[in-house]
C-alpha cells in the first residue's frame, strides 16, 4: 500500500524554516523535521492498495483488507496527531511560561514585603511568615490567570491570520504584558511603602487619595522620592529584561491551521480553573490563602493586586458587604448598647459659669496613646496635655473608629462612625447628610470656624467642611510662604498661634476647630532637616509628638491672654490612633488609643481632675459636648444616633448601659466590652483576641454594630 500526501507550496517564515515542497513531502512517510514550522493549507491522504487477493477466499480477502485498511487509518491519525500535538503543545509551552513569570513576579515582592516589616512579625513564632508562599499560590495562580486570559486569547485569534498579522500581535501581546508589569510594580511597591503606615494591605480607598497626588508627595522626603523613583525605574527596567528572555523570546510563530482553535477551549478551560481555584461551587477569595491567627502573615500571603481589584469592585456595589444576620435581629442585638435616657447627661452642674459658652476643639494629628503619659504612655513625652488633663476632665478609655484623617474628622464633628472600606467624606451626597457640631452651633447664634495647615483638596475635606457651616475657613493657602515649614503645610506651632489670634476676632459666642499636621510623616517638622534624617521612624515620631505637645502649651498660654477664655472649653483629641511609635498592627486596640480631654475655666471645680475610665469613641464627643452644653436633647439624640453621651457628672453612672468602643479597617472589626478585646477578620471570618475573650454575645453584637451602621451608611 503506498501512502500519498499532497501539499500545497509553503512559504519559509521570518526565523528561518527552508520551504517545504512537494517533492519533499511526497513520500510513504513525510519527514517530520522538514514539516516542523511550515505553512501548509490543505492535505489529502490516497491510500492505494496493491496486494494481489485473488488466489484467497471471499471472507479472507475482506478481513486482510480491512485490517490492512485499519493499519492504514491508525496511522493516518498517528501523523495527523502528531502534527496537531506539536503546536498545541507550543500554545500550551507559551502561556504557561507567562503565567509562571506571574508566579515568580508576585513572589519577589511577597519576598521583598516580609523582608521590610520585620517589626509586624509574629513575636515568638518567626516561621510562620515563611509559609505565606505556599499559602498564597490558590490565590496567585487565581491573579495569573486574569492577567495570563487576554494575552493566550489573542494568541488563539492569530490561528486565522497569515504571519505578517501575527507580527503585529504578537507586538500588542508584549505591550500590554509592557504595561501590566510596569503598573503592577507601582502597586506592589505602594503596598510596601504604606503598610507600616497603614497596617491593611493596598486597597480600594488609596486611589480616592490620588485626586489630590501633592499631599500624597507632601509625605515623602524628596531624597526618599528620588530613591523610590529610581528604585521603580530599575525594577520595571530588570523585570523587561527577564520577560523578553523567559517569555517573548518564545513567542513562535503558530501553525495557522483553524483547526488549532480546537484546542481554544482547553487552554481557557485551564485558565478559568486557575481563576475560580478550582471546579468548587464557590469562587476563591482571600479566605483561601488565611493560614494564621496573626494578620500580619494573612496579609503576607493575600496577593495586593487581587486584594485591591476586589475592594475596587466591592466599592461599586450598592449593597452591604457586612451582613451577619437578619436586620430584625441586629436590631435586638443592639438595642443594650444605646437603651436608657441618653439625656441624662445633661443632669448635674457640669460648668459654672453662666450663658452660651465658646468652644474649641483641636484634632491632633495622629496623637497616640503610645506618647500620652496618663494613658500609660512615654512618660514626660508630652507635658502640656498632662496638665491640661490635671485641670479638667479626661476620658482614659478613647478609641478611634478608623485611621486616616477622612474618618476621624466625620467622627469628632459629626458623631459618625469609621465603616471599613469607604471614608463617607468622598461621596459628597451622602456626607451632606451628615449632621455636624458647626451646623447646629451657627444655627443658635455662634460663628464658626475652622484652621487647617495642609490643603484643603486633601481627602475632599475642603468640600466636606464647608457643607458643614463652617463660615470661616483657614489653610494652607491663606498663609505666607515663610510659613509653611513642613511639606504637608504649616507646622502646629504656626497654625495654632495663627487660631489664637483669628479666634480673637470672631463674634461670641464661637465654635472653632483646628487640625494640625506635624505628626504626619515624613514628621519634618522644623530643626528637623526634611531632606535626610538618620533617626529611626519612631525617634521622629516621637520627636514630633513633643513638638506638637509644645505647640499645644503655647497656644494655651496665647489664649489665657485673650478675653474669650474665661468663657471657652477646650477639647483636645485625635483624629485617629498610630501605629507608631510602637510599630503596631493596624488590628491592635492600642494602635486605636487616643486622648480625649475637655478643659477650660467654665467647668465645675468638681469636674476639674476627673477620670473617666468608660470605654467609648472620639464620635461620642458631639453628643457629650451638646450636654456639657445643654443642648443634648431627644432631637439631638435623633440627629447623632451613633455618638452616645458619656457618664453624668452627679453620679458617674451611664445613661446607658453598656459601655463599649468599636473600630474597623479594610480587613476587620475591633471590638472591646469590660476588660475583653478582640479583632474580627473579615476574609478569615476568625476572631483574635487581646486580653480575655469576648463572649459569643459581645461578638454578635459587634456583628450587630457594623451591620446596621453600613445599612446607614448606604441609605444616605
Amino acid at each position: 500500500m503506498n501512502f500519498i500526501m499532497l501539499y500545497e507550496e509553503g512559504k519559509a517564515h521570518k526565523f528561518g524554516h527552508r520551504i517545504v515542497t512537494r517533492g519533499e513531502v511526497n513520500n510513504k512517510y513525510p519527514d517530520k523535521d522538514a514539516l516542523h514550522g511550515a505553512k501548509v493549507r490543505r492535505f489529502s491522504v490516497i491510500p492505494k492498495i496493491s496486494v494481489n487477493f485473488r488466489s484467497c477466499p471471499a471472507f479472507f480477502t475482506f478481513g486482510v483488507k480491512y485490517i490492512l485498511l485499519l493499519r492504514e487509518f491508525m496511522r493516518f491519525l498517528s501523523h495527523t496527531f502528531h502534527s496537531w500535538a506539536q503546536p498545541v503543545k507550543m500554545w500550551a509551552g507559551i502561556w504557561l511560561r507567562l503565567w509562571f513569570f506571574w508566579l515568580a513576579f508576585f513572589a519577589a515582592f511577597r519576598l521583598g514585603f516580609l523582608l521590610t516589616q520585620p517589626y509586624a512579625w509574629p513575636s515568638g513564632d518567626a516561621g510562620s511568615p515563611w509559609q505565606a508562599f505556599r499559602y498564597a499560590l490558590p490565590l496567585d495562580a487565581s491573579m495569573a490567570g486574569y492577567l495570563v486570559l487576554l494575552p493566550v486569547f489573542v494568541y488563539f485569534i492569530s490561528l486565522l491570520f497569515k504571519n505578517q498579522i501575527f507580527i503585529y500581535l504578537k507586538k500588542i501581546i508584549d505591550f500590554y504584558n509592557k504595561i501590566l508589569i510596569a503598573v503592577l510594580i507601582a502597586v506592589f511597591g505602594a503596598n510596601i511603602f504604606l503598610y507600616p503606615e497603614w497596617g491593611t494591605l493596598l486597597n480600594a480607598r488609596a486611589l480616592q487619595y490620588m485626586r489630590s497626588p501633592e499631599a500624597l508627595l507632601d509625605s515623602v522626603s524628596p531624597l526618599f522620592m528620588a530613591g523610590a523613583v529610581f528604585l521603580y525605574a530599575l525594577l520595571v527596567r530588570g523585570a523587561f529584561i527577564l520577560y523578553g528572555r523567559w517569555v517573548s523570546a518564545h513567542w513562535a510563530i503558530p501553525v495557522p491551521k483553524p483547526y488549532g482553535l480546537l484546542a481554544f477551549p482547553l487552554h481557557i478551560a485551564g485558565i478559568v480553573l486557575a481563576i475560580r481555584g478550582g471546579t468548587g461551587v464557590m469562587a476563591i477569595n482571600e479566605s483561601a490563602v488565611c493560614y494564621s491567627t496573626h494578620p500580619f502573615n494573612n496579609h503576607a500571603a493575600t496577593n495586593t493586586a487581587w486584594h485591591l481589584i476586589h475592594t475596587l469592585i466591592e466599592r461599586r456595589e450598592a449593597k452591604s458587604s457586612y451582613v451577619f444576620m437578619e436586620a430584625a435581629e441586629a436590631r435586638q442585638r443592639l438595642n443594650p448598647l444605646f437603651s436608657g435616657d441618653s439625656t441624662a447627661v445633661v443632669q448635674g452642674t457640669f460648668t459654672k459659669t453662666q450663658g452660651p459658652l465658646n468652644v474649641v476643639i483641636v484634632a491632633l494629628e495622629s496623637m497616640t496613646a503610645q506618647v500620652v503619659e496618663h494613658l500609660g504612655g512615654t512618660p514626660g513625652l508630652c507635658p502640656n496635655l498632662e496638665a491640661l488633663a490635671r485641670t479638667g476632665i479626661r476620658f482614659d478609655s478613647c478609641y478611634s473608629s478608623g485611621f486616616r484623617t477622612d474618618q476621624g474628622l466625620p467622627a469628632i464633628l459629626s458623631g459618625y462612625p469609621a465603616q471599613p472600606d469607604q471614608s463617607i467624606v468622598f461621596l459628597t451626597e451622602k456626607s451632606e447628610r451628615l449632621p455636624g457640631l458647626s451646623r447646629i452651633l451657627k444655627g443658635k447664634g455662634y460663628s464658626t470656624a475652622f484652621f487647617y495647615g495642609g490643603g484643603l483638596t486633601f481627602a475632599n475635606i475642603g468640600l466636606w467642611l464647608r457643607s458643614q457651616g463652617f463660615e470661616r475657613i483657614v489653610s494652607e493657602s491663606n498663609f505666607e510662604k515663610a510659613d509653611i515649614t513642613q511639606r504637608w503645610g504649616v507646622d502646629d506651632e504656626r497654625l495654632l498661634q495663627r487660631c489664637c489670634r483669628e479666634i480673637t476676632a470672631l463674634p461670641e459666642p464661637f465654635f472653632a476647630a483646628a487640625l494640625t499636621l506635624s505628626l504626619h510623616p515624613p514628621y519634618d517638622i522644623p530643626g528637623q532637616s526634611a531632606v535626610v534624617s538618620f533617626d529611626n521612624e519612631a525617634d521622629l515620631f516621637r520627636r514630633s509628638a513633643a513638638f506638637t505637645d509644645a505647640a499645644v502649651g503655647h497656644f494655651m498660654a496665647a489664649a489665657r491672654q485673650q478675653p474669650w477664655y474665661d468663657r471657652t472649653l477646650f477639647v483636645f483629641t485625635a483624629d485617629h490612633g498610630s501605629l507608631q511609635p510602637g510599630r503596631l498592627g493596624g488590628d491592635q486596640p492600642l494602635a486605636k488609643h487616643i486622648p480625649l480631654l475637655i478643659c477650660g475655666v467654665p467647668l465645675a471645680d468638681e469636674q476639674q481632675g476627673r477620670v473617666v475610665r468608660t470605654l467609648c469613641n472620639h464620635h461620642d464627643l458631639p453628643a457629650t459636648l451638646l450636654g456639657l452644653l445643654g443642648m443634648y436633647t431627644p432631637e439631638m439624640r435623633a440627629q447623632f444616633p451613633w455618638s452616645r453621651p458619656l457618664p453624668a457628672p452627679s453620679s458617674g453612672a451611664l445613661p446607658h448601659p453598656m459601655p463599649f468602643a468599636y473600630y474597623s479597617n479594610e480587613t476587620g472589626l475591633g471590638w472591646m466590652e469590660g476588660h475583653s478585646a478582640g479583632f474580627y477578620e473579615f476574609s478569615s471570618k476568625k476572631w483574635h483576641f487581646y486580653g480575655d475573650s469576648l463572649s459569643e454575645s459581645a461578638q454578635m453584637r459587634a456583628k450587630a454594630y457594623l451591620q446596621l451602621l453600613y445599612k446607614d451608611f448606604l441609605s444616605r
